[in-house]
């Protein structure tokens, strides 16, 4: 009996992982469709400043505290640098 609950109980987490990873794979899917990125590297490299390069693709920043818009409050629409994908309005 306990070897049938066990294989079942294994059956059953081996299905919902790969639930998981289908459900990860066509959400990934649909954001590439939505959000293309149709430059190459070099393309995004000669259109972006190096800095704007290393926070948008090599997932860089500042020290805390240190940056151009810290403690920046000014009303608009705040975009992507390189899309221009709306990120959040400030109201």
């Amino acid at each position: 009996m306990k070897k049938i609950i066990l294989s079942l109980l294994t059956g059953f987490i081996g299905l919902q992982a790969c639930t998981a990873q289908t459900q990860k794979e066509n959400e990934m899917k649909e954001n590439e469709e939505r959000y293309p990125l149709s430059k190459s590297n070099e393309e995004w490299r000669a259109q972006l400043s190096p800095e704007q390069y290393y926070v948008l693709f090599e997932k860089g920043t500042e020290r805390p505290g240190t940056g151009e818009y810290y403690m920046h409050f000014e009303e608009g629409v705040y975009t992507c640098g390189a899309c221009g994908q709306e990120l959040f309005t400030q109201t």
